[in-house]
Parts: C-alpha cells; structure tokens; sequence
C-alpha cells in the first residue's frame, strides 16, 4: 500500500489521465474522492486533496508514471519541533536531496507530516530516509533554549534566527529555501538586525509538510530527534511513561509537577523544562 500526494492540481490531473489510459474507472464521486481506477487489480483512489491511495503494491508501469506526481524543483526544506512542549529540546531541522533520483525513492515511501505519523512511524520512516537526504540540525536543550529566550523572550524571533542559520550553512543556488509559515514574511525579515546575514529567497507556505516534500521530510527527522532525546533523558531518570501512538510530553511534564516522583524536580525541570 502507497498514499502519495501531487504537487499541484495539474500534476494530479496528468497523473490521472494516464492511469485512466491503462486502468478502468468505477467513476465514484464523492464530496472526498475523486474517482477509483483499477490498474491489474490495483485499486488506486483519486482524492479530492490531491492524495493518491494505491491499495496494493504498484507495479513497475505505474511507478515509472509516478515522476508526474513531483515537484522536479528542488528545495531546502525548514521545519522545527519542542516551541510547543513544555519539555525537551527544540529541534530545526533542514533538508535537501542531491538530486531528482533521491527525491523520487523518498517520494515512493509515501511520506506525511510528522504530526500525522505515530511514534514508531515517525521512527521508522526516519532511519529510511536518512539514506536519501542530506540533512542538518540545531537542537537546543531546554537550558540553552531557557538562555534564548531570557534574552530574546520572543519564542518565534528565535524560531526565526534560528532557521536562517540552517539556511545559510545549507544555501545552494539551485535550491529554494521553503519554511512552514509560523509568522508572515514582513513579521519574519523584521527579526533580524543589520549584523546577521538574511536570505531572501525564502517561501513563506502554511501547511507547507503538506506541499513540499523536503519540509516533510525536515519535520520527521526533526520530531525523531526530539523523541530520542526525551525517551533518553526519561530512561536516564528512571522517570515512568508510556509510549501509546505518541509520547505526551506535556502530560508527562504534569505528571512529574503533580506527583511525587523520586527525582530532584529542581535539577529536572533546570534540564528540561522550558521557561516561556
């Protein structure tokens, strides 16, 4: 099974023309789904969102046709992870692909935005596509994040600095950086002073996991690296918590608060807990 999304409107309806020209239609319409076509007894769903579902495994006719599915452009992809938790690191990650070839074996894997992926998804799909992408990170632990923001007390001009940084260590020509709008671009630019060196041939998307494959990417190994590092440091501590579909960072962060745990909270919450 395989659910891919297209780049745009246009790369979806090419990609269903060409599946119609083999396959045979059930024409469904729904206010969800588009159509359903059966290609050698492969039902693939057409989503009105633009997400493609193969039931089955797809065969070497239908792969070769998926190129028309991506974006051939490539970007440097930005996302972040921990602004939102009261516990762990903050973590941003930039991703880019040495070429379309790369780009193409990730696209196959079916890739979705980590808030959309469980832990174990998010940890295997993270090992996968290591092999596939050049990545870098800045993880700031809770203590370094806590100096941050006694400074700055802005949680996104940090979010912001801190993402033009990867950018300028990642910056190719051929390569567009694109964020995850969390601020809008006049807002954004308006962070930095004269003394830091700005990019300004960034996008600026909402939901931009959603669009760009690279940004996806960024958000899963940014997540997998702020799971390692809390489950580490809860192991360290002999801190209990349960791994359901997630880890539930802040419910573990009330847990500690309200019970009493053995464990030094002063060290703890000095270590991990982030002061905003």
């Amino acid at each position: 099974m395989l659910t891919v999304k297209a780049y745009n409107q246009k790369s979806f309806d090419d990609f269903y023309k060409e599946i119609l020209n083999i396959g045979k239609t059930r024409n469904i319409k729904t206010n969800i789904i588009f159509d359903e076509i059966f290609v050698d007894n492969i039902k693939i769903t057409f989503f009105k969102n633009l997400t493609i579902f193969f039931a089955k495994d797809i065969n070497k006719n239908i792969k070769e046709k998926l190129n028309i599915l991506i974006d051939k452009k490539l970007y440097i992809g930005i996302d972040e992870v921990g602004v939102g938790e009261n516990i762990g690191p903050y973590v941003v990650c930039a991703v880019k692909f040495k070429n379309f070839e790369e780009k193409k074996k990730v696209f196959e894997i079916g890739i979705k935005d980590s808030k959309k992926l469980d832990y174990k998804q998010i940890k295997k799909i993270a090992k996968e596509i290591k092999n596939h992408i050049i990545y870098k990170l800045i993880i700031l632990k809770p203590e370094e994040f806590n100096k941050e923001w006694k400074e700055i007390k802005n949680v996104k001009q940090i979010n912001a600095l801190k993402q033009m940084e990867l950018i300028n260590e990642f910056y190719e020509i051929n390569y567009q950086p694109v964020i995850d709008e969390f601020v809008n671009k006049e807002k954004f630019y308006n962070y930095f002073d004269n003394k830091t060196k700005i990019n300004k041939n960034i996008l600026f998307v909402q939901k931009a996991e959603d669009k760009y494959l690279e940004v996806a990417c960024a958000s899963i190994i940014a997540k997998d690296t702020y799971n390692n590092w809390l489950v580490d440091y809860l192991i360290k501590n002999d801190i209990p918590f349960k791994i359901n579909k997630k880890i539930d960072s802040n419910g573990i962060y009330s847990m500690i608060k309200k019970n009493n745990l053995v464990v030094d909270k002063n060290k703890l919450f000095k270590e991990w807990a982030k002061n905003k």
